[in-house]
């Protein structure tokens, strides 16, 4: 799961900055770049208004950023990678490292990067570990579904589509990962495998199902594949492994849960195939069949209130003809019209099966 920490505007001049990407052992899924200043806070020529925009020192103040925290799942160790401009830089970690890649465990790492000619910069990373579980999640949605099989990536291809997670903005409080940007190659997929729209995947007491022990933002697959906002293997934190209910909640389509706890650990994930009719779900009606047998969430609930009701219809009739990426346009073509209104029309007086 990428996080991406903000950094003053000065910070990130292409040519002056150095980026840590943190890439984890194993697969795992999570990676979080960190950005440091590189640059000249111990030399004091390099505030010399006089010198070139070229020079590896022109420009840079000394360090102001704070130390940046990067995740790993528990016992699965991180290697630090660096890149850097200028390429003469060199790092020099506290531990007594001085390459740049670095295999490391939780803790807090300082370093020190020089620069030509003579000027450096300090900064930190911290590694936290925290406990993880894979989700392995299918689910189709009513209204990009295509007969043939995948899903239709309409908002993407014509750039509509979010960069950021919708759902805190709607009022959906998260467990880890609000605001949740998507990895930028991952949302330049254009085949099969292309980025459809974000959903909530929540994890649920299996003895009490209105208690969320988890709740992520996840980036759904034409396939129907959940997967984490860097196109990887979806895994959630801060959760022990153990057995859960599996909730997948939309912006505008109605949202489903399992009837029966699903098994899951930092390594492997029974599989959950919503699209299947033989997968026991939640309540009554909570899925409509689709298309090749397929079964999908409804779409039409435009308001995001849970329900398709008239409200939803006027909703879409008061945006109509408006483009963008918006609620009202539940079949996600990227435009509100008379088809989105027939759809909240056919699935009208349906409501969200999963407990509030």
């Amino acid at each position: 799961m990428n996080q991406l920490y903000n950094s003053p505007s000065h910070l990130l001049r292409p040519l002056y900055a150095v980026v840590l990407t943190l890439a984890l052992v194993l697969g795992s899924g999570l990676s979080a770049p960190v950005l440091a200043q590189g640059g000249c806070a111990s030399c004091e020529i390099c505030k010399d208004p006089t010198r070139i925009p070229d020079d590896p020192c022109y420009g840079n103040d000394p360090v102001t950023e704070v130390p940046q925290q990067v995740i790993t799942p528990r016992g699965r160790p991180a290697v630090i990678t660096p890149s850097s401009y200028p390429t003469q830089g060199q790092y020099i970690w506290d531990h007594g490292a001085t390459t740049d890649s670095i295999t490391v465990g939780p803790g807090t790492y300082p370093f020190t990067y020089h620069t030509s000619p003579g000027c450096s910069t300090s900064d930190t990373v911290t590694v936290i570990e925290v406990d993880v579980v894979q989700v392995a999640v299918n689910v189709f949605l009513e209204g990009p579904y295509n007969p043939s099989g995948l899903m239709n990536d309409d908002l993407r291809a014509s750039g509509l589509l979010s960069p950021t997670e919708p759902y805190t903005a709607l009022g959906h409080a998260f467990t880890a990962h609000a605001g949740a940007a998507m990895d930028p190659a991952f949302m330049g997929d254009n085949t099969f495998t292309a980025p459809v729209d974000w959903v909530v995947v929540e994890l649920r007491d299996p003895f009490a199902p209105n208690i969320i022990i988890a709740s992520q933002p996840a980036v759904l697959r034409r396939t129907g594949e959940v997967v984490g906002p860097d196109g990887q293997m979806l895994l959630m934190e801060n959760v022990l492994a153990g057995q859960y209910l599996v909730a997948v909640l939309h912006r505008n389509h109605l949202g489903i849960m399992t009837n029966f706890p699903v098994m899951m650990s930092p390594n492997s994930a029974d599989p959950v195939n919503f699209n299947s009719f033989t997968t026991p779900t939640f309540g009554i009606n909570a899925q409509k069949p689709l298309p090749g047998g397929q079964m999908g969430l409804a779409t039409g609930d435009a308001n995001f209130s849970h329900s398709i009701d008239a409200g939803d219809r006027s909703a879409a009739w008061n945006k109509r003809n408006d483009q963008g990426y918006l609620l009202q346009d539940v079949n996600m073509d990227g435009v509100v019209n008379a088809a989105d209104r027939s759809l909240i029309w056919n699935n009208r007086n349906r409501t969200q099966q999963v407990p509030n």
